[in-house]
């Protein structure tokens, strides 16, 4: 659960720094798509640069998510396998517990 918030506040502080970045590439978007910029874009030959420039800032923000996915995603699979662990141990301790019961009322003690 600690771990949920944190990669959620981690996740939303990027999210909310990101904001500048996130207006450039819906503008850059928005220039390749609107009717009213075609013209322009035609002319000065500059769907390519908005393309590339769409492709850079995207890398970039995706390649941050990705880092704090991977960093979020170790720790979840290590606490995940240590509660599989425990719960396996547990299990089989109950099982001992029983096997243990259930030969000693056998021998008729």
């Amino acid at each position: 659960m600690l771990q949920t918030w944190q990669y959620r506040t981690r996740l939303g502080n990027h999210l909310y720094i990101q904001t500048s970045e996130s207006r450039q590439l819906e503008y850059n978007r928005n220039v390749l798509l609107r009717p009213e910029f075609a013209k322009d874009v035609r002319l000065y030959n500059l769907g390519l640069f908005f393309k590339s420039r769409y492709k850079d800032i995207f890398q970039r923000t995706i390649a941050i998510l990705d880092r704090l996915h991977r960093q979020i995603g170790v720790r979840v699979a290590v606490f995940s396998i240590l509660a599989a662990a425990a719960s396996g141990v547990v299990y089989l301790y109950v099982v001992w517990l029983v096997t243990q019961v259930v030969s000693y009322k056998l021998r008729g003690c």
